[in-house]
């Protein structure tokens, strides 16, 4: 499986399943950055939470979220990227190497997403098609981020120009994931509410999203691999 990320463009199978290998082989050290990251975020929301009583206060609850995941779920994924790209090329990046390199992108991390987010949201105010096409470009926004060191615009174009020509199969992978989320998900909607079990409840699901970084991160250093080999 490790030769064909450079010898041709890998299926969706292909992609998962390499994805879920490497997930297996790097666990302690993606769940590290997932708990390193994100048992501090899901405390406070959840704290948070309890306290909601109005819509208003609901409203600014989604904000916060919004914004957390703006700030740390970037370096999250990045994070992550780099363990993947490690595996693949022979290197056993620790999480603390993976976090440090992370913090070292995390401006440009924060203001791709930040100009994104602005440029997704023009799109999906004209038109909603051109929004979800555009939001599929861009899939591969923190990978370039880490691995390219590169940012801004340069950073989602790159994203986009890795994704041209293979946009269909980016959007099947991300609609793909989308349903795993949600049969994984299902079962912890029936758990009592608590403040404990809902903020385990919450890190299971960073866990899974890890996997799905994974995933898209494999597609992404396959398609990139790809592409240069044509260029030449």
């Amino acid at each position: 499986m490790e030769n064909i990320i450079n010898e041709r463009e890998m299926g969706i199978g292909e992609i998962f399943s390499y994805g879920f290998s490497i997930f297996k082989e790097k666990f302690k050290t993606i769940a590290m950055i997932i708990l390193i990251v994100y048992i501090p975020i899901n405390i406070l929301l959840e704290m948070v939470s309890s306290m909601i009583i109005t819509e208003n206060l609901f409203r600014t609850y989604s904000t916060l979220v919004d914004l957390l995941e703006l700030l740390f779920g970037i370096l999250a994924t990045m994070s992550i990227t780099y363990v993947v790209y490690g595996y693949i090329y022979g290197e056993d990046i620790k999480y603390y190497g993976a976090l440090e390199k992370s913090f070292s992108r995390w401006g440009a991390g924060i203001g791709t997403g930040i100009i994104r987010g602005i440029i997704l949201f023009i799109l999906f105010l004209a038109l909603i098609i051109p929004g979800i096409i555009f939001g599929i470009y861009y899939t591969f926004m923190a990978q370039a981020i880490i691995l390219k060191d590169i940012g801004g615009k340069d950073a989602l174009d790159y994203s986009r120009e890795t994704v041209k020509g293979s946009w269909g199969k980016v959007f099947g992978l991300s609609v793909l994931s989308g349903i795993i989320g949600i049969i994984v998900s299902l079962p912890l909607l029936i758990l009592p509410e608590n403040f404990i079990i809902n903020v385990l409840s919450s890190t299971i699901i960073d866990i899974f999203l890890a996997f799905i970084v994974v995933v898209m991160t494999v597609a992404f250093i396959n398609l990139d691999i790809i592409k240069d080999k044509e260029t030449l």
